[in-house]
C-alpha cells in the first residue's frame, strides 16, 4: 500500500466532516490530517471522540486564525510525512476500494481519478483516448474536464505550495503546477464521490462574500487569464463560460435557409462571438452590481445610485436572456457548425444506405 497522506482542511463543517473522515479511515490509510482553519464548532470534539475509540489516529491541527483553505493545505503539508498527497474536501467521500486502486496503479507526478456525484452523475470526463496528457493537451481541449480526485507526488507539492493570496481560485494553482511539471496522468477509475453542499458554507471565510473580496476575486481571474491567454482565445473563454453557465454541451446548429441562412453564412461567426463576449461581460457586471446594490440595501444607504445599479442589473438580465434565446433558436452560430451538422446528417444517411445493401 502506498504511503498516502490525506489532508482535509475544514471550517465549521461538523455536519459533514465525519462522513469524509470515516470514508478514508475505514480503508486503513497511511495518514489523515485535519486542519481546522479557525472554526468555532465542535469539530475538535468529534475527532477527539473518534481517536478515543479507534486504534488508527487522526492528526488534528487547529489554526486560531481563519486564513482560507490554501493556508490550511500548506499547513497540513508541513505536518505530513507520506510519499503521496491528496487534498481531500471535507464534504466529499472516498469510495470503497479506492486506496487499493490507487496503490496498484503506476502513478506519475500528478494523477487524476474520476468523480461521481451523490446522485450518481459522472462529474468528470476524459474523451481524449489518452492516459498521459501534456500540459498543452490538458489546457487546450474540452475533451477532458470536471471534478477529479487529484493525487500529487509529494515532491511536486513541496515545490508548488498553494498561493495563500489566491484562496478563491484553486484552478490557477493547479494549472500552474501542471505547466511546471509538463503534464499529468488520467486513470479511468471512479473512486471519489462529490456532495453538493446544502448548508451554503465551506472552509473559506465568510468574508469572501463581501464586495471587497468579489472585486479581489475578479482580479484573480484576470491574473489567471493573463498567464494562460495563449491557450485561451477570448472567444473560446466566452464559449466555455457560456456553456458552463447554461449547463449545455457543445451544440450543433441546424442549417437555416432564406434570409436567416444568409445572415448566418456571412455574419454568423461574428455575431456569435459578439453575443458570447457581451453575455459574459454583462453577467460579470450583473453579479457585481447585484452584490453592490444588496450591500447598500442591507446597510440602508440606498439612494439614486442604487436605482441606477438596479436598472443596469435589469438591462444585463435582458441582454443575457436575449442572447440565450437567439443561441437556442440557432439564429447565431458559425457556418462551420452548420457544415458539421449537414455532414453528420449526410454520413448517417450513407451508413443507413450501406446497411440496407448489406442486408
Amino acid at each position: 500500500m502506498k504511503k498516502i497522506s490525506f489532508i482535509i482542511p475544514t471550517w465549521n463543517r461538523e455536519h459533514c466532516i465525519m462522513r469524509a473522515i470515516e470514508s478514508v479511515m475505514k480503508q486503513n490509510p497511511y495518514e489523515v490530517i485535519v486542519v481546522d482553519d479557525g472554526g468555532t464548532d465542535s469539530t475538535d470534539e468529534l475527532i477527539t471522540a473518534y481517536n478515543q475509540t479507534h486504534k488508527k489516529q487522526i492528526k488534528y491541527i487547529y489554526s486560531p486564525i481563519n486564513k482560507g483553505p490554501h493556508s490550511a493545505r500548506n499547513l497540513g503539508l508541513r505536518y505530513s510525512t507520506g510519499d503521496w498527497v491528496i487534498m481531500f474536501d471535507n464534504d466529499n467521500e472516498l469510495m470503497s476500494g479506492a486506496l487499493k486502486v490507487i496503490s496498484q496503479e503506476k502513478l506519475g507526478l500528478i494523477n487524476l481519478f474520476h468523480t461521481v456525484s451523490e446522485f450518481g452523475k459522472l462529474e468528470s470526463w476524459n474523451h481524449t483516448g489518452k492516459e498521459i496528457l501534456t500540459f498543452k493537451e490538458w489546457i487546450t481541449t474540452d475533451k477532458i474536464g470536471g471534478e477529479f480526485l487529484i493525487v500529487y507526488d509529494r515532491r511536486v507539492m513541496e515545490r508548488n505550495l498553494f498561493p495563500e493570496d489566491r484562496s478563491a481560485f484553486e484552478w490557477h494553482h493547479f494549472n500552474t503546477t501542471v505547466k511546471r511539471v509538463g503534464g499529468l496522468h488520467v486513470f479511468d477509475w471512479i473512486i471519489h464521490k462529490y456532495y453538493y453542499d446544502q448548508h451554503g458554507n465551506n472552509c473559506r471565510s465568510g468574508q469572501l462574500k463581501s464586495l471587497k473580496n468579489i472585486v479581489k476575486r475578479l482580479g484573480q481571474y484576470w491574473k489567471y487569464y493573463k498567464e494562460f491567454k495563449a491557450y485561451y482565445p477570448l472567444n473560446r473563454v466566452a464559449r466555455m463560460a457560456w456553456r458552463v453557465l447554461m449547463d449545455k454541451p457543445a451544440r450543433s446548429c441546424p442549417k437555416k435557409t432564406g434570409i436567416i441562412g444568409r445572415v448566418r453564412k456571412f455574419y454568423g461567426t461574428w455575431l456569435m462571438r459578439v453575443g458570447e463576449l457581451g453575455s459574459i461581460t454583462s453577467m460579470a457586471v450583473t453579479g457585481f452590481t447585484a452584490s453592490w446594490a444588496m450591500q447598500s440595501v442591507l446597510e440602508k444607504s440606498y439612494n439614486i445610485h442604487v436605482s441606477i445599479i438596479l436598472i443596469m442589473l435589469a438591462g444585463g438580465l435582458v441582454f443575457c436572456t436575449g442572447a440565450f434565446l437567439l443561441d437556442r433558436l440557432g439564429l447565431i452560430g458559425s457556418k462551420e457548425e452548420a457544415m458539421w451538422e449537414r455532414n453528420k446528417y449526410s454520413n448517417s444517411l450513407t451508413e443507413e444506405k450501406n446497411g440496407r445493401k448489406k442486408t
